[in-house]
């Protein structure tokens, strides 16, 4: 199967998407303008981003649920003291993947997250994907930015 790092990404975000429980239990984003860096590490490969989003915490969508062709078999979370550990084995495609979720923060002001991601078998020969999440609220949006739109 060929696979794009793009692709990569998207599945890892997929993966973080994957626990049902979260959107319930993890506490919104406080609402305003939040710039998020996130570095992927697929195989040999890292890529980082910056991206701002003005969020509304009436309707955050922090964690989507998965999409409807992605089958996940387990899922465990804890959200306590402000730090979410999370596990689960998804079917997506022809691969599982397993992934391990840890986020902590007070979600007001910041938030950092870290994303294991294990596939068997390897998808475009990658066996493993890294994704680290580091965020914080920089002040309200302006009047112009709707919520959830990515901010150029």
């Amino acid at each position: 199967m060929i696979c794009s790092r793009a692709a990569l990404a998207s599945l890892a975000a997929l993966s973080f998407l994957s626990f049902s429980v979260v959107a319930a239990d993890m506490p919104k984003r406080k609402s305003g303008l939040w710039e998020v860096n996130t570095v992927i590490q697929s195989g040999a490969e890292t890529s980082t981003e910056k991206s701002k989003q003005c969020i509304d915490s009436a309707n955050d969508k922090f964690a989507d649920p998965v999409p409807d062709n992605t089958k996940c078999t387990r899922n465990n979370e804890n959200f306590e003291n402000g730090k979410l550990n999370a596990d689960s084995v998804c079917r997506f495609d022809v691969s599982t993947v397993t992934t391990h979720v840890e986020f902590n923060g007070d979600f007001d002001n910041r938030y950092t997250g870290e994303i294991r991601i294990k596939y068997d078998p390897p998808i475009d020969g990658i066996k493993e994907s890294y994704v680290l999440l580091n965020a914080k609220w920089l002040g309200p949006c302006e009047a112009e930015q709707g919520a959830a739109a990515p901010v150029k």
